[in-house]
């Protein structure tokens, strides 16, 4: 009766293994081939007949090193599992990717009887993978698999092609260590909004080349909540930022005079007196005419007019702090914004200035000078009322003689 149980156990396992989908043999402890499955045949290519007594070598395709099977023969010989892909080789010569797992089974004194290896064939996935690396490295955008916590995973070689970076540099590196410093934010804030609002969000950064310098990027940002991992698609965009640049500057720009136009001192009046007075910071605002302008214009014509504007501005520019913004208002006359400068540092400002032009040769007999309105940001101002107290300084300066500088708190 035991008998007969134990030789039905031994049946079913093995109809359950010759049934399986992957393919199955068992050698000795010199490699020759005692059993295969169905779908060892299926795959190999070998029949039954064939595989048996013959060794595991049969397989080999050759791709494989030395070091690989001294690796494999040192793990089972010291009775330990095998996990890892092998190429092997088909009867008819093609071959196949395949995990192979090889487990050694021992007797009651722990002598090895058999191996038994079951191979899952992996070729589809594997070529999949290489397509994904090919698609990956040819592309001319910049592509990096990113983790939650900013370390990237993986980068292609159009890291190398435009920032000269190697990829492989760049792996187990965090990403802000590329983005220039003024950017992080802005990459932070898409980040938190991505995975907040599942967004596809494209956001425009410096990113740092090996030399140091910096090349701006446009960001297409995939975020996977399973994998808990970002997908970065990133295109060169150097060339239309510097010309969206030129651009800006030629809309900015005073196209006689290099200073700053109407239409930017627009956008920085309103910047600044924001700032001046949500951060309780001060501003002096001054407004500034050329003496007598017309004059010159009827005496010596427009052309030497406007070198006589050229040079007025090039003197004022060369006074300059880092932080004032001098712009043209109109005709002859300018505007100037000077943050974090009270009005006794303004008016001082302002009459160095005038000095400075008073004295300056501009290659006329008419002696060139300037009207100055000084004034500076109250809690209470608004835009207009700003605007209207340096006009009525300058106003002043004209009517009580012109060359001078009149400041209104």
């Amino acid at each position: 009766m035991i008998s007969l149980e134990v030789q039905m156990k031994k049946s079913f396992f093995k109809q359950i293994v010759h049934q399986l989908d992957s393919p199955l043999y068992v050698t000795d402890p010199e490699g020759v081939i005692l059993y295969v499955n169905e779908a060892f045949t299926e795959v190999s290519g070998y029949s039954e007949k064939e595989a048996l007594g013959k060794k595991s070598s049969i397989l080999k395709s050759g791709r494989m090193s030395g070091d690989y099977y001294e690796r494999l023969w040192s793990r089972l010989l010291a009775k330990v599992s095998w996990k890892e892909e092998i190429i092997n080789r088909r009867k008819d010569g093609s071959e196949y990717t395949a995990l192979q797992f090889i487990t050694p089974i021992c007797d009651a004194k722990d002598r090895i009887l058999y191996f038994a290896a079951v191979q899952y064939d992996v070729t589809r996935e594997k070529e999949l993978q290489n397509e994904k690396e090919i698609f990956f490295n040819v592309n001319i955008d910049l592509f990096c698999i990113i983790t939650e916590s900013g370390v990237i995973r993986q980068a292609n070689s159009a890291w190398q092609n435009l920032l000269g970076i190697n990829p492989e540099n760049l792996e187990g590196r965090l990403i802000q260590e590329q983005i220039h410093e003024d950017d992080t934010d802005s990459f932070f804030e898409t980040q938190e909004k991505l995975i907040r609002e599942k967004i596809l969000p494209q956001v425009d950064l410096r990113i740092r080349k090996a030399d140091g310098e910096y090349n701006w990027v446009s960001w297409r940002i995939l975020y996977d909540p399973v994998k808990k991992l970002f997908y970065a698609s990133g295109r060169d965009v150097q060339e239309r930022v510097e010309m969206e640049r030129k651009i800006r500057k030629i809309s900015n720009t005073d196209p006689l005079t290099g200073a700053a136009n109407r239409l930017k001192f627009e956008e920085e009046y309103k910047k600044e007196l924001n700032r001046s007075q949500r951060y309780r910071l001060p501003l002096a605002f001054i407004l500034c005419d050329i003496d007598h302008f017309k004059q010159i214009n009827d005496t010596y014509g427009h052309y030497r007019g406007d070198v006589v504007l050229k040079k007025f501005v090039h003197i004022i520019h060369e006074s300059l702090r880092d932080t004032d913004q001098l712009f043209r208002w109109g005709g002859e006359e300018f505007a100037l914004l000077c943050p974090h400068t009270g009005l006794e540092d303004a008016l001082s400002f302002a009459e160095r200035i005038r000095n400075i032009i008073e004295e300056a040769d501009f290659e006329i007999e008419q002696n060139v000078t300037m009207s100055l309105g000084v004034t500076v940001c109250r809690e209470e101002d608004t835009e207009e009322t700003l605007l209207r107290r340096a006009d009525a300084a300058l106003y002043e300066a004209k009517r009580t003689g012109r060359n001078r500088s009149i400041s209104i708190e």
